[in-house]
C-alpha cells in the first residue's frame, strides 16, 4: 500500500508540472535568463567543444560563450587542437569587453614555437589568471619572459614531458603570482637558483619536480606557506628561510655522491615536514622550528659516517609532537645507543611515535628511552616476513623459542616502565602468527598500566581465519590495564 501511495503522489506531481507548462503560453526560457556566472558554472561541466556549440542558439548564448572565463583545451583532439585554440582566442580578442580569461588549460603534443606563441598571446591579450600547461615537446622550451612580467597571473603550472623547459628567474618579475608548480625544469646553464621576495613577492605555494641540473636552491620567499620539492637527485645544497612556511615536503632529492651537500631550514611557523627517500647530506642545520607538530623522516640510505649530520637533523625536529621514522633510521638508532639517547632526549614534546621496523627485539632500545608517549604505532615491515619465512618456520613454533622471547622481554620490563608509564594507545600493523610478535604483544599488554586501546591489524594478504587465530591467542594474554580495549583489523 505504501508503494501505491508513492506512485500516486509522483503521478500527481507530474500532472501538475505538465499543467504548469501548458499554462506558460509565452514559452519563457528560464535557463537563458539565469545570470552569466551560473550559466558559466553549468557549462564548465561540459567539454569545451560542446560549450562552443551553444553560441548558435541565440545572441544571448553567443555572449555567454564569448565571456566564458575557464577554457580547458585538454579535451580537444590532437589534430585540430592548435587551430581550434587559435580560433577561440581570435574570436575573444575581437570582444574587447569580455576577453579576460580566468583559467586556461592546454594539454597534448606541441611544437615549441606554437606553444611559445600561444602562451604569449594568452598572457598579453587575455589577462590569464590561471595558466596550466601539460604538454609533450620536441625540444627544450624557453618560458616567455612575458609570463614573468604579467600583472594578472596568479597561478602557473608547467609540466613539459620530453626535453623539458628552461625558466629564467627575473628580478621584479612574477609580482602577482601566488601558486607556482614546475615539472621537468632544466637548470644546466644556471644551476644556482635563488627565489627571493624581489622575484616572488606574493608566492604562497611552490612545487618543483624533476629539476635537472639544479645544484643549489635557496628559497627566501617570505609569503610562502607550502613548499614541495621532489626528484631533484643532482641537488647539493638546499637553503630555506621563510617566515610563514607551514608545510614542507622534500622527497627523493640530493646527490648521494656529493661530499659537500647540506640542508639549512629556518621556518618559525613550520607545522608539518615530510622528509622521504632523501640521501643524507653532509651537513644539517634546522633552526627555529618551534611550531612543528608533525614530522615524517625516511632517508634513502643510512650509514654510520653520517650519524652526526643525522643527529643534528633530528634535534632540529625536537619540538615536534608527532614523529614517524621509517626502517633505516630507526634501526640505525637502535644500533648506536649514544646517538639514540641524544635524539630521544631532545624530543621533550613528543606524544605520538610511528615506527617501521623489521627487527622486533630492537624495539627494546626505544622502550628504554626517556620518551613519554601517549600513542605508539609499530609497522612490522616485509624484511621481517622474509626472515621468518627462512628461520621462523622452524623456530617460532618451537616452545623453546617462545620461552626465549618471553624471557627477553621480561628482562626489559623494569627498564621500560618510564616509557610505558603514560602510553594510552598502541597500534600494531603487519602482525602474523609469529611467536616473536606474540611475545611483543604480550609484553605491551602486560606492562602498560594506563593502556586504553590496542589495535592489531593482520599482515597484508592474510585471510580472515588467520586473523581469528591471532585474536583467539591475544585475548588470552594478561592485561595490566583493565580498561584496555583490543581491536582487530
Amino acid at each position: 500500500m505504501v508503494f501505491l501511495y508513492v506512485m500516486e503522489t509522483r503521478s500527481a506531481k507530474r500532472k501538475k508540472l505538465l499543467d504548469h507548462v501548458d499554462d506558460n503560453e509565452s514559452g519563457e526560457d528560464y535557463l537563458t535568463d539565469l545570470p552569466d556566472a551560473i550559466l558559466h558554472y553549468i557549462l564548465f561541466l561540459l567539454p569545451i567543444k560542446n560549450i562552443a556549440q551553444t553560441c548558435v542558439l541565440s545572441k544571448r548564448w553567443r555572449h555567454i560563450w564569448y565571456s566564458f572565463p575557464d577554457l580547458d583545451f585538454t579535451t580537444v583532439r590532437q589534430k585540430e587542437g592548435m587551430k581550434f585554440i587559435n580560433d577561440v582566442l581570435s574570436i575573444r580578442e575581437k570582444q574587447h569587453c569580455c576577453s579576460d580569461i580566468r583559467v586556461l588549460r592546454v594539454g597534448g603534443s606541441f611544437v615549441c614555437s606554437q606553444l611559445n606563441s600561444l602562451i604569449r598571446r594568452a598572457v598579453k591579450s587575455c589577462n590569464v589568471q590561471h595558466l596550466e600547461i601539460d604538454v609533450v615537446t620536441n625540444e627544450c622550451f624557453n618560458l616567455p619572459r612575458s609570463v614573468a612580467r604579467s600583472d594578472s597571473l596568479r597561478i602557473l603550472k608547467m609540466k613539459l614531458l620530453g626535453q623539458g623547459f628552461r625558466l629564467s628567474i627575473v628580478r621584479d618579475g612574477f609580482q602577482t603570482l601566488e601558486t607556482l608548480s614546475l615539472s621537468n625544469v632544466v637548470f644546466n646553464e644556471h644551476p644556482n637558483v635563488v627565489m627571493d621576495p624581489l622575484s616572488f613577492p606574493s608566492l604562497r605555494k611552490l612545487s618543483m619536480e624533476k629539476c635537472r641540473g639544479l645544484r643549489h636552491l635557496r628559497v627566501y620567499c617570505q609569503t610562502l606557506v607550502k613548499f614541495s620539492l621532489s626528484e631533484c637527485s643532482e641537488l647539493d645544497n638546499l637553503e630555506i628561510s621563510c617566515a610563514k612556511l607551514e608545510k614542507l615536503s622534500v622527497s627523493r632529492c640530493f646527490n648521494s655522491a656529493s661530499s659537500r651537500s647540506s640542508v639549512k631550514i629556518d621556518a618559525l611557523k613550520l607545522d608539518r615536514i615530510m622528509w622521504k627517500g632523501n640521501a643524507i647530506t653532509d651537513h644539517s642545520s634546522l633552526h627555529n622550528l618551534r611550531s612543528l607538530q608533525k614530522a615524517s623522516v625516511c632517508f634513502e640510505s643510512v650509514t654510520a659516517a653520517h650519524l652526526t649530520s643525522m643527529s643534528k637533523f633530528f634535534i632540529g625536529l625536537s619540538q615536534s609532537k608527532c614523529l614517524k621514522l621509517e626502517t633505516p633510521c630507526f634501526e640505525l638508532l637502535s644500533k648506536n645507543k649514544h646517538f639514540a639517547g641524544v635524539i630521544y632526549e631532545a624530543f621533550v614534546n613528543l606524544k605520538s611515535l610511528e615506527l617501521h621496523t623489521s627487527k622486533i627485539q630492537e624495539l627494546a632500545s626505544l622502550f628504554r628511552s626517556s620518551l613519554s608517549l601517549h600513542k605508539l604505532i609499530i609497522s612490522i615491515t616485509s624484511d621481517s616476513k622474509v626472515h621468518k619465512s627462512i628461520a621462523s618456520t622452524q623456530s617460532d613454533r618451537n616452545l623453546s623459542s617462545s620461552s626465549s622471547d618471553e624471557r627477553y622481554w621480561k628482562s626489559q620490563s623494569q627498564a621500560s616502565k618510564p616509557f610505558l608509564h603514560e602510553l594510552k594507545s598502541v597500534t600494531l600493523h603487519g602482525i602474523s602468527e609469529s611467536e616473536r610478535e606474540f611475545s611483543l604483544v604480550k609484553f605491551l599488554l602486560g606492562n602498560t598500566r594506563v593502556l586504553q586501546e590496542m589495535v592489531i591489524s593482520c599482515a597484508a594478504g592474510r585471510g580472515c581465519r588467520r586473523l581469528e587465530r591471532i585474536e583467539s591467542r591475544v585475548m588470552q594474554f594478561y592485561r595490566a590495564s583493565f580498561d584496555a580495549k583490543i581491536v582487530f583489523h
